[in-house]
């Protein structure tokens, strides 16, 4: 009863100013302490859905920050179901189960939820058995096939990445989406793939190679300079992928979930332009990517997610 009143103040969008800051600097440090002996559940509400998530899950503040959180990913895929109606969609690091709420908020599909870690894809198959057509699969997913030493799943805050450890001792199991397919056919086909791993979504592209070069799915990825350079990755190299595997155009979206800007996988400049903005400014943002044909699909949702910017009032 505490945990979730804590949770509901944190979750609730408070007058700017003095006053606000201080209340939920108040309610924030309750919930610490809190957390100091126990995690509960709570309920929050996405979309249309209440789901179950740990008081510590940070995804009431998320929403509470800003209104548009996540939001134009269900509107996204709202708009290539009107192309593809048998469309199918993949999630990977799917965390608590919070994407399926928000996507049925806007359009009903198959969804393949996947997640790696043992504590989230808990709460993932707790929240997924309210839908119908929700598969949940326990996996993490890379670049190739491997069992990979020296990885540990790091969360806080309700996010959560593998990251390169000198202390794990176990081996961690990472298999290509290409693969993983193979066992669950019925997504092979998918038009949207979904991924947010917190700096492996590059390596899951690249697992996903085949898919992407036959399929040709709308693509939605986060991209976090900061984490995918632990990885490896050099943040440029994947619009050079993408090319090649039949993506002309991406969005670009903050995150703050608001459309930002659009251009092509082969704009170099705009690349290398896009990774000193968000190293100067932003800590992350969100790229789609669509294939050559779907271009029509690309100007009819960049037409959406302009109109959704300009409707709002902020002068």
């Amino acid at each position: 009863m505490i945990a979730q009143l804590l949770y509901d103040a944190l979750a609730k969008r408070r007058p700017h100013g003095l006053s606000g800051k201080l209340f939920t600097k108040l309610v924030s440090t309750a919930r610490q302490i809190a957390l100091k002996a126990d995690d509960p559940l709570v309920d929050y509400t996405v979309g249309d859905s209440s789901i179950k998530i740990p008081l510590s899950h940070n995804l009431g503040v998320y929403y509470r920050n800003d209104a548009m959180y996540a939001v134009s990913l269900a509107s996204i895929a709202k708009a290539v179901q009107s192309k593809y109606r048998d469309l199918t969609f993949i999630d990977v690091g799917a965390n608590v189960g919070d994407t399926t709420p928000l996507l049925r908020s806007k359009a009903n599909f198959p969804i393949l939820a996947i997640e790696g870690d043992p504590k989230f894809y808990e709460m993932l198959e707790l929240n997924s058995r309210k839908f119908e057509n929700v598969t949940t699969v326990k996996r993490f997913l890379g670049e190739s096939d491997q069992l990979a030493d020296g990885f540990s799943f790091v969360a806080s805050n309700g996010t959560g990445r593998l990251a390169k450890s000198e202390t794990a001792s176990d081996a961690t199991k990472i298999v290509r989406l290409d693969a993983l397919l193979e066992e669950y056919p019925a997504f092979a086909g998918a038009k949207m793939i979904k991924t947010d791993t917190d700096g492996f979504d590059g390596k899951v592209l690249r697992g996903a190679a085949a898919t992407l070069r036959k399929v040709k799915p709308v693509v939605f990825f986060e991209y976090a300079p900061f984490y995918w350079q632990q990885q490896g990755e050099d943040c440029v190299s994947i619009f050079s992928f993408l090319k090649d595997t039949g993506y002309s155009k991406f969005m670009v979206f903050l995150p703050s979930g608001e459309y930002f800007c659009s251009s092509r996988t082969d704009n170099t400049d705009f690349i290398e332009e896009l990774r000193v903005i968000h190293k100067k400014l932003y800590f992350y943002c969100d790229i789609c990517a669509f294939a050559e044909a779907d271009l029509d699909l690309f100007e009819q949702v960049r037409q959406q997610e302009l109109a959704a910017v300009l409707a709002q009032k902020r002068w």
